[in-house]
């Protein structure tokens, strides 16, 4: 694979084309999201997540997300977004799906993209 380049408007090239670009991260949002993690820390323990069953956050994730659209944007006991709380509970989820990935449970083979649909504006 050629390494894709990118040049600056200074004339300067940097070979990080086919790195993740975390400048597409919205930090704002993001900071809610470690607000939900620092919350959860100090009310259960530090890295307490990683010792529940991954339904449980399947379930919280529903709950918080299905509380946001029926119109309560603020989690009432913690006082932060209820979206914050259900990406915490997902990204949860997919940290507990790459470690089984890594340690050979299912393979990204087993997953059939090409069955995935975006909808497009017209649907």
């Amino acid at each position: 694979m050629k390494p894709s380049r990118r040049a600056n408007e200074l004339g300067g090239i940097k070979y990080d084309g086919e790195k993740p670009d975390y400048s597409l991260v919205p930090f704002e949002a993001m900071d809610e999201v470690v607000k939900v993690l620092t919350y959860g820390a100090a009310k259960y323990d530090r890295f307490n997540w990683t010792k529940v069953e991954p339904r449980r956050y399947q379930a919280a994730a529903m709950r918080h997300i299905s509380s946001y659209m029926q119109g309560e944007k603020i989690d009432p006991e913690s006082g932060i977004n209820h979206l914050a709380h259900a990406v915490c509970s997902l990204l949860f989820l997919t940290d507990f799906d790459l470690k089984e990935l890594k340690k050979g449970v299912y393979k990204t083979s087993e997953i059939d993209y090409n069955s995935i649909s975006i909808p497009s504006d017209t649907d």
